[in-house]
């Protein structure tokens, strides 16, 4: 679905729209994974992560139309609201007004509820956007490779030499180089594909 995409800003254009229900389904498909990572890597508790991606995915929709780019980032702009959703969130859960549960790292929580330490927050999202494209660019590309391509890049990624992963796999060295090189190139180009389309 990622190669159906319009630019993301002319995505977010057609979503704005409320009757626009395929530019929402578009959006959300984008964006619905990556919140609900970038939340558990913000070590909220994984019970809450999944509530918490909907209703920042609701404040999305209800503020879409007013949002203005030349105001702010797209990526400012959704992190204030995960973080006010999140923090919204967690608060009422530490007042008791939901059911009590652990409320994860408090000093990364910190980092949600502290209005100075916004960029902290922008950097471990800027991080974890580029490991979701990553991830969404292999998902892409593995439909163009048979036999164990994708696996030898993904080793090799993982830190294992050529000759262990020659080793592991039953292949020669430089069938091992090839391969990994084939699916770096076609991995280089999609991660720009994917992001010429999220990132304006």
């Amino acid at each position: 679905m990622a190669s159906e995409f319009d630019t993301r800003h002319t995505l977010l254009q057609r979503a704005s729209n409320v009757a626009d229900e395929e530019a929402w389904s578009e959006l959300v498909a984008v964006y619905e994974r990556f919140i609900l990572r970038f939340l558990r890597h913000l070590t909220i508790p994984v019970e809450e992560c999944a509530d918490i991606t909907q209703e920042v995915l609701v404040r999305l929709w209800r503020n879409l139309p007013a949002y203005e780019r030349d105001r702010a980032k797209f990526r400012t702009w959704l992190i204030t609201i995960i973080r006010n959703t999140a923090s919204s969130y967690m608060g009422r859960l530490r007042r008791g007004r939901d059911r009590v549960v652990p409320v994860g790292d408090s000093r990364l929580l910190d980092v949600i509820t502290d209005e100075t330490r916004h960029a902290e927050l922008a950097a471990r999202y800027q991080r974890e956007w580029e490991d979701y494209i990553a991830s969404m660019a292999l998902d892409n590309i593995r439909k163009h490779f048979s036999g164990k391509a994708v696996e030898v890049f993904v080793r090799a990624l993982n830190g294992a030499s050529t000759g262990d992963i020659a080793a592991a796999l039953g292949l020669q060295e430089q069938s091992v180089r090839n391969l990994k090189n084939r699916v770096k190139v076609m991995m280089i180009r999609e991660i720009q594909r994917l992001r010429a389309e999220l990132e304006p």
